[in-house]
């Protein structure tokens, strides 16, 4: 535990049993994506995952895992057990919280760490040192579950159209990242985001202006009409899903 406590992981929560049934509680970690996190059990360390998602929204597919989803059901019915006998269970993370790059490239935190740690530490759920590849699967499988922090709507105008950057409103001045941070912007339905960037000082209130790049620009013009809607869902500080609006 403390070779995890030395790196940066920190507790933000706990499993628990509602009623009988699985359930957790978080702190404000919840929010972030990118997140490697442990379940701690009697202090000893059980598990250990990543996810390129929220951590409530990696969490909640062990509460309700699919049919198929063979790692959430296992570990469904690990943290049922540890729970029904008395165990505390907690949950420790490490979230990629300022975004790493190297060249240019985003370096993931979690999926740089994930398979050493648990080649080192061997938690008893991991099976046997290796990471499950199925959790990664099972990660994206249950991504519509994730609830956004956030969402609003944005009309798409000539200069949101042309030089592709949009101001997200004062609602979401507490929401969002500062000045000059890198931000994930998720375009559709895809999983692997294109990179933008949070401005504060461009509007006299220094609400967030979000600027994407070339890719966000081509994706909205293929996806959108000029004068058109378009739904921003706030994942994260630095974590937003760009889509069409919602049927009311």
């Amino acid at each position: 535990m403390h070779r995890l406590l030395k790196i940066g992981f920190r507790k933000v929560g706990a499993w628990n049993l509602e009623e009988g049934s699985l359930g957790f509680l978080l702190d404000t970690k919840a929010a972030h994506p990118n997140t490697l996190y442990a379940f701690v059990v009697n202090g000893e360390i059980s598990y250990i995952g990543k996810t390129t998602r929220t951590l409530k929204g990696r969490l909640a597919g062990y509460v309700r895992p699919g049919a198929t989803q063979v790692t959430n059901i296992r570990n469904h019915e690990n943290l049922l057990s540890a729970l029904r006998n008395g165990a505390v269970v907690e949950i420790f993370a490490l979230p990629d919280e300022d975004l790493h790059y190297f060249g240019g490239f985003h370096l993931n935190l979690a999926a740089g760490l994930e398979d050493g740690l648990i080649r080192s530490i061997n938690p008893a759920w991991n099976g046997g040192g290796k990471a499950v590849p199925a959790d990664e699967a099972e990660d994206a499988a249950t991504l519509s579950r994730d609830v956004p922090t956030a969402s609003f709507t944005i009309k798409i105008g000539a200069t949101y159209w042309n030089e592709c950057y949009f101001n997200t409103g004062v609602g979401t001045t507490h929401q969002l990242g500062t000045d000059g941070q890198p931000i994930e912007i998720f375009l559709g339905e895809h999983d692997v985001p294109a990179l933008g960037t949070i401005n504060r000082t461009a509007n006299p209130n220094h609400t967030p202006r979000i600027f994407g790049g070339p890719s966000v620009r081509s994706w909205i013009q293929k996806n959108f009409v000029q004068g058109g809607l378009m739904q921003l869902d706030i994942l994260s500080p630095t974590s937003i899903r760009l889509s069409r609006p919602k049927p009311a």
